[in-house]
């Protein structure tokens, strides 16, 4: 299981929370963020940047390109105070497991469509029973 880093704190006059962890010793690092958007509600969202030369990368695509993304949990409250914001990072911090799985599942999918021929089995390969 991998251990997260959570700093929770405010930020522009915002509560915030990130936990993030590095992804099977890659330099890909996934981020678990949530805070107040401009329009009042609380969004958590699941995300890997890329650390080169130690600063983070997100490249943005479709489907299996690009890095992955997900929304994990969008709520709005009456106040959003550093408890609101800690008990629905924690809610969502749960799932992380399964977050980590799909983010290894997006990266074997791009590696494969990266290079189909290591993804297939060789035609000609003999089968012995």
């Amino acid at each position: 299981m991998n251990e997260f880093d959570t700093h929770v704190c405010k930020r522009d006059g915002n509560w915030q929370a990130q936990s993030t962890t590095m992804v099977d010793g890659t330099n890909r690092e996934l981020r678990i963020s949530t805070m107040r958007g401009h329009d009042g509600v609380v969004r958590t969202r699941a995300s890997v940047h890329r650390r080169v030369d130690n600063s983070p990368r997100h490249t943005v695509g479709f489907g299996i390109e690009g890095d992955f993304s997900i929304p994990m949990m969008a709520m709005r409250y009456p106040r959003v105070t550093e408890k609101t914001v800690r008990a629905q990072h924690d809610t969502c911090m749960v799932q992380a497991d399964s977050v980590l799985f799909q983010v290894r599942e997006h990266y074997a999918k791009q590696d494969a469509a990266a290079n189909p021929a290591a993804a297939s089995v060789d035609a000609e390969a003999e089968v012995t029973a």
